[in-house]
């Protein structure tokens, strides 16, 4: 019998751009080994390492590594392990965050301005951070 204690790790308040890292483990509650065939991330963003094998009366340590580059607001992420005792069962692994950006653009991350030859239009949005209150604008791009 296998048990996933605390299987849901609630990381709080962070950074877009910083990396999430929580080991969850796996207790063997049998008296033989159980192989973890695969641990499988819900995404790209998310890296897994993980002990191969659960010792008798044992534990085995599950890393999964968040970056959250790219990310704002809620996210979840997840990870599934899949052992030698279950076919199609598996052990739901799950990482939950509120990501904050750096510099937040209102009214939204992106502008759209349309304008007719030598025409002069003005946009206004408003750059502000919660992180980084003293920051500065070094360059305005547009495509």
């Amino acid at each position: 019998m296998i048990i996933a204690e605390n299987p849901t790790f609630d990381a709080g308040v962070v950074v877009e751009g910083d990396q999430i890292v929580h080991d969850f483990y796996l207790f063997n509650r049998g008296k033989t080994p159980i192989r973890i065939k695969q641990v499988i991330a819900s995404c790209g963003c998310t890296a897994v390492s993980y002990d191969r094998v659960i010792p008798p009366k044992g534990k085995a340590k599950i890393t999964l590594k968040v970056n959250t580059a790219n990310s704002e607001g809620e996210i979840v992420k997840s990870a599934r392990v899949f052992t030698e005792l279950a076919k199609k069962d598996f052990i739901l692994l799950t990482i939950k965050a509120f990501v904050k950006p750096v510099v937040k653009l209102v009214p939204s991350s992106f502008v759209y301005v349309e304008k007719k030859e030598d025409e002069e239009v003005e946009k206004f949005v408003l750059l502000t951070s919660e992180i980084k209150p003293d920051f500065k604008v070094i360059r305005i791009s547009s495509s």
